[in-house]
């Protein structure tokens, strides 16, 4: 019972991390992926996994999306 209570409540808990990070944190007017808006592994996966290609990536995701671009929970970039 123990189990269902705090599984329950960790999901409860990034559930509204998720929702207000997409739509209530400051940074939501940007543009950028939805997954680099909910957490920094966007981040993470293009610096270790792609060897560095974060750069790439952002350069990339400003022709897409324009001169800001968001690319995690708590990071917007100009061109």
């Amino acid at each position: 019972m123990l189990y269902i209570l705090l599984t329950s409540l960790i999901f409860s808990y990034l559930t509204g991390l998720g929702l207000y990070r997409l739509f209530f944190h400051p940074l939501h007017r940007y543009p950028g992926p939805v997954i680099a808006a909910l957490t920094d592994l966007y981040e993470v996966y293009h610096n270790i996994v792609r060897g560095g290609g974060l750069v790439t990536e952002i350069e990339r995701l400003h022709q897409l999306y324009g001169p800001v671009v968001r690319t995690g929970p708590n990071t917007a970039r100009l061109s």
